[in-house]
């Protein structure tokens, strides 16, 4: 017979970090052209934006820096078209990382 112990449980508060930073892709169903990124974060923040193709190689990345807190709207241009399929777009600012889906037709 095994032996078990119980533990106290303990509350884990992730703060108002998470809520401060978001992401949104438009327009998602895209033709691989003029694709935004609306990105929720504070002044000054650095953001590592990369994309993934579905089999996970990087197709695209950018570092770009937000000019004001709330939301900042910055042009998402690879060289040349995304071909069709679906992509996975992550945004990384300090310890926060987001992605969204994007569907290139």
């Amino acid at each position: 017979m095994g032996i078990f112990i119980y533990s106290n449980l303990k509350e884990v508060n992730f703060g108002s970090s998470f809520s401060n930073f978001s992401l949104n892709v438009y327009p998602n169903l895209s033709i691989g052209e003029n694709i935004s990124l609306a990105i929720n974060a504070d002044k000054g923040k650095e953001i590592l934006v990369v994309v993934y193709d579905v089999i996970g190689k990087e197709a695209y990345s950018k570092v770009v820096i937000t000019e004001q807190k709330g939301t900042n709207v910055f042009a998402l241009d690879p060289s040349g078209k995304l071909a069709s399929g679906i992509y996975l777009i992550t945004a990384t600012s300090d310890d926060n990382i987001l992605s969204k889906k994007l569907i290139v037709r």
